[in-house]
């Protein structure tokens, strides 16, 4: 549970690292834009499917009020600047620790999957 707890924190460092790549050599600030948490969020909707939760309670109590705290958090965020350097020095191993958590990840049987996986919004 806690790779996926981690996998939209590290789309949203690996998001603005990219973007401040690029900004970095002009000199210009990284903005923060609030489509870059929605995207975490539905990566974070889609990684859920696999978690084994431990308790019922813990698919609603927790999952939805993550997801939901991440799409808040980027309409706060939206607009906010981030010096270039920052975002690429924080970006850049977020995006290495990404592709490495997203390739130990199980996938999915041609089936449906595993007992684990349930349907998106189904208990």
């Amino acid at each position: 549970m806690l790779t996926w707890l981690g996998i939209p924190l590290l789309v949203i460092g690996s998001m603005v690292g990219i973007g401040g790549l690029g900004l970095l050599a002009f000199g210009s600030p990284t903005q923060l834009y609030s489509a870059t948490f929605g995207v975490a969020a539905a990566l974070g909707l889609v990684t859920s499917r696999n978690v084994v939760w431990q308790a019922g309670w813990q698919r609603h109590g927790l999952r939805w009020p993550y997801l939901l705290a991440l799409v808040a958090a980027g309409v706060a965020l939206d607009g906010q600047e981030l010096p270039s350097w920052l975002a690429v020095t924080l970006g850049v191993p977020c995006l290495l620790l990404l592709v490495r958590t997203l390739r130990k990840l199980p996938t999915l049987d041609a089936d449906g999957g595993c007992a684990e996986t349930r349907d998106l919004i189904s208990t």
